[in-house]
């Protein structure tokens, strides 16, 4: 009895903690960033490396980071395993992931993201406006996590604006299906549908995504 609870606790209790300290992390990650800035930002520990408008960041499966046309970033401290995009208002850039999902980053946006993902769920971290296009991978869940609720995804598109500023924060899907957790509630989507909260009032509703 005691070594079959011994295995249960590190089956199902050690990797829920460990997934509640990582959301904690990224958390903390993304309001410790002053997003009062002119020009996007890419942030890894103590380093930051601006980017003109509308550039292209890609970060590569070995853990390398590309700019533009084919321009690599040296960060100083290569060694965080997080960076962040900071993109301020009147700006946008697009991010591409280590796993080849594309995010397109709204301005007045923070994204906080792994440098390569492990074995384990893809998750990332925001608050604004992103649309994501999540490259297909069934044994490893996308995860976006906001202030207000997380979305879980294998592979799809679909819109997410959560803005902290904002009262009403919304998931719209364009394409497969996702699951949106709150405290509260748990919601699937289908394609033409949209998520809404507003001041914790939650909506599911058809949309025209166009």
């Amino acid at each position: 009895a005691a070594a079959c609870a011994i295995l249960i606790f590190f089956l199902f209790v050690v990797p829920v903690r460990n997934d509640v300290i990582e959301s904690q992390q990224l958390l903390s990650m993304i309001e410790a960033v002053d997003d009062q800035t002119t020009d996007i930002q890419i942030i890894s520990g103590t380093s930051q490396t601006n980017v003109d408008n509308n550039q292209t960041i890609v970060q590569t499966e070995e853990g390398d980071l590309i700019v533009g046309k084919g321009k690599k970033v040296e960060l100083a401290d290569a060694a965080a395993d997080y960076l962040t995009v900071v993109v301020p208002k009147g700006k946008r850039t697009t991010l591409k992931l280590s796993d080849g999902t594309s995010i397109q980053v709204n301005s007045g946006t923070k994204v906080v993201y792994p440098r390569t993902f492990g074995k384990g769920s893809r998750k990332i971290m925001i608050d604004g406006e992103i649309f994501l296009d999540v490259a297909k991978d069934r044994s490893r869940p996308f995860i976006v996590q906001t202030k207000g609720f997380e979305v879980e995804v294998l592979g799809t598109q679909f819109n997410i604006s959560a803005y902290s500023g904002d009262s009403e924060k919304s998931v719209v899907l364009v394409e497969g299906s996702v699951k949106v957790s709150t405290e509260a509630s748990e919601q699937k989507l289908q394609p033409n549908q949209g998520f809404f909260a507003v001041d914790g009032d939650i909506k599911v509703k058809n949309v025209d995504v166009y």
